[in-house]
């Protein structure tokens, strides 16, 4: 049986089927922050805290499929859809970040931009004109995976204070998600006078997200700033941060931590399948015992596989997980 539901099919399936069926993997657009097909992250931040750069970089890098912050990426087409900074402003800031990038004609390509400042959006009424604007880009070819809006306050007619105007918002982004197969998005989102507060407006928002980073101010940092990541698929994370325009870096000490991380999971993942295939699930409930990160091992998980190191295989029978083994000709 299908339910149809705002041109989205969802699938009644049976505990056999639940039980029976192999898990499939899940596409992520940033490994362990945003899912590929309806993943909504935002970056908030207080007024003048470089967010919107922050932003810039994370589409520039997905468009090129390039690592962000240590976070791995899978490439995809980006639209940021500027709404604060003047298209010129945003132009200088797009060759900023190529002189220090230097990006491909690939991903270069993969990046569109649109600046709209003489409207709001108004996505907390209807969709319309984002939507408007994936018809129009798809129609040219440019079939957009990450949407990235800047910023939030710039995309709502109401008071982001008010509950139903952010139910209506969330509504309205679902909406798009569920109309573009494949499609993600990153809001942009301003942050109250109280910081531990989290994004302006009302906590319906945060609810709604799958991941929200917030850039907190440290006096621990040079650049005086940290990331506090919090989501679905990811544990509680702080990243400090170093800032030299455009760009924020991890920290090398930061860096050199998370690296060392991956690699203990990788040793780890390959020494537990030394002796045969094995459920991958049971594989990270064992890392998690000996303090292994989920990000840690998702990241080893996919840097074996892009290594051609260790395999996914159907686990067949009932259960039919997914098990994981060894390639061949593999010496660790």
């Amino acid at each position: 049986m299908n339910l149809q539901s705002d041109n989205k099919s969802s699938q009644i399936k049976s505990g056999y089927d639940l039980v029976n069926t192999p898990v499939p993997d899940i596409p992520y657009r940033i490994l362990g922050l945003l899912r590929s097909n309806g993943g909504r992250l935002s970056i908030t931040a207080q007024y003048k805290s470089e967010k919107s750069l922050l932003a810039h970089d994370l589409a520039l890098r997905v468009a090129a499929g390039e690592d962000w912050l240590g976070f791995k990426t899978s490439q995809g087409k980006v639209l940021y859809v500027n709404l604060e900074i003047s298209e010129e402003k945003f132009q200088e800031r797009t060759q900023d970040f190529h002189a220090e990038g230097n990006y491909s004609q690939l991903a270069l390509s993969s990046f569109m931009a649109i600046t709209i400042l003489d409207k709001n959006l108004c996505l907390d009424i209807s969709e319309i004109v984002i939507q408007e604007v994936l018809n129009t880009s798809l129609g040219n070819g440019f079939k957009i995976d990450l949407l990235i809006l800047d910023p939030r306050a710039r995309i709502v007619a109401g008071s982001e204070n008010e509950e139903t105007v952010i139910k209506h918002l969330c509504d309205n982004i679902d909406k798009l998600l569920a109309n573009n197969h494949g499609l993600s998005v990153v809001i942009v989102t301003h942050m109250g006078k109280d910081p531990t507060r989290g994004a302006i407006g009302h906590s319906r928002f945060s609810g709604w997200l799958d991941t929200e980073i917030t850039v907190v101010k440290s006096d621990k940092m040079i650049s005086k700033k940290e990331l506090h990541i919090v989501g679905r698929d990811i544990e509680r994370v702080i990243i400090p941060l170093d800032f030299n325009y455009p760009l924020h870096r991890v920290s090398p000490i930061e860096r050199m931590a998370r690296e060392s991380k991956v690699e203990a999971a990788k040793k780890f993942i390959i020494g537990h399948l030394q002796n045969g295939p094995l459920d991958e699930q049971r594989i990270r409930t064992e890392a998690k015992g000996n303090n292994i990160t989920d990000y840690a091992f998702h990241s080893a998980i996919r840097e074996l596989k892009d290594e051609n190191r260790i395999q996914a295989v159907p686990a067949g029978g009932q259960g039919n997980r997914k098990l994981l083994k060894l390639a061949d000709k593999v010496v660790d």
